[in-house]
């Protein structure tokens, strides 16, 4: 598992420093320095490690793949509905939804697939200002090069949090999030809807069943962002699918498998339509 330091604490140390030290025509009162230093204590504690929770879209696929499960494209979001996000935060999301996707594709290698979601992704990308290297998907002679699965999954991979710790840096962390949904969604919707006769492939069942810590993690970082209504509303949701593997404990019953598949494909479907 990846993770950022989005500023450290010695940017801050110097900040509060500058701060305290320069010259002013106003004194300031004893409670007043300690409110801004505690206020700057909040901001260091809440941006000095975010740490990126979901690597499991590209773990999945890559045990869907290993337990010899077919490449399924029909079940990925249809690069037609790109048109349809306009707002940053519907952006966000599925920014994080085709990166599950392209992390299928590329999992894979479905070089038409990869050619159509790398395009796809770099065009929301792009439209919700992210500055990021994404040269080696669109040049089709770099993507040829990247013969190896796994260092096309890397590369894959390095885009993916790229772009999380830029929404990250840039003061929109909630976006951030919301990517970060987007991703783990995908990725467990691909794992219940490869196949259908889920229940009976104890491989896939296996697989479903080890996403529950994914999601705990997902729920704790939306939980920062309950100020914004759209995660608040996924985080609901995400709370009641939690309450089901919870309630499986260290074993899956068909009822509860299917409730799991139910819960995310509505989940899944309020973020792509």
């Amino acid at each position: 598992m990846r993770s950022y330091v989005k500023i450290s604490s010695l940017v801050f140390v110097v900040l509060a420093l500058i701060i305290t030290c320069r010259p002013s025509t106003q004194k300031t009162s004893d409670s007043e320095q300690e409110n801004e230093l505690l206020k700057k204590s909040e901001i260091e504690q809440s941006l000095q490690e975010v740490a990126f929770p979901l690597p499991e879209p590209f773990e999945v696929y890559a045990m869907l793949e290993d337990i010899g499960a077919t490449y399924l494209g029909k079940v990925l979001n249809p690069v037609d509905n790109a048109e349809n996000y306009f707002s940053q935060k519907d952006k966000a999301i599925n920014i994080g939804v085709f990166a599950a996707d392209l992390g299928y594709a590329v999992t894979y290698k479905n070089q038409s697939d990869i050619k159509i979601y790398s395009k796809t992704l770099k065009s929301l990308v792009d439209e919700l200002g992210v500055s990021i290297d994404y040269s080696t998907l669109q040049s089709e002679e770099s993507r040829q090069d990247l013969l190896d699965k796994d260092s096309l999954v890397s590369y894959v991979a390095d885009v993916f949090y790229d772009t999380y710790t830029f929404l990250y840096r840039e003061n929109t962390p909630a976006l951030a999030g919301l990517m970060a949904a987007g991703a783990w969604t995908e990725g467990l919707y691909i794992a219940t809807h490869i196949s259908d006769d889920t229940f009976n492939n104890t491989d896939i069942v296996k697989i479903i069943h080890e996403q529950g810590k994914g999601l705990e993690e997902l729920i704790s970082l939306l939980s920062n962002f309950t100020e914004d209504e759209k995660v608040k509303n996924f985080l609901e949701a995400y709370k009641k699918l939690d309450v089901v593997y919870k309630e499986a404990g260290d074993s899956m019953t068909e009822k509860q498998l299917n409730s799991i598949t139910s819960i995310i494909e509505t989940i899944r479907e309020s973020m792509i339509s």
